[in-house]
């Protein structure tokens, strides 16, 4: 049986300078890593939390930057939503 341990979330932001600015000055995470030329991937830390960020403009992202979820989109455990 396979045990988990951990997640790290990839958030998609449009600045990622401002983004890590927000992370490091408000909400008083640590900075571990940035990655690119230009810088297009971080990754930040406070106590047991992990997050990374990708810029928007990388093409690894995967979606646009403040996206919103949509809950017809989403199902569980093989269901799709009535």
């Amino acid at each position: 049986m396979t045990t988990f341990t951990g997640l790290v979330p990839v958030f998609t932001v449009r600045e990622l300078d401002r983004s890590i600015g927000f992370y490091v000055e408000h909400l008083d995470f640590e900075l571990d890593f940035v990655y690119g030329t230009p810088e297009v991937y971080a990754g930040l830390f406070k106590n047991a939390v992990t997050l990374h960020l990708i810029a928007e403009s990388s093409p690894n992202a995967s979606q646009q930057a403040g996206r919103r979820w949509e809950p017809e989109h989403a199902h569980r455990r093989g269901r799709r939503p009535p």
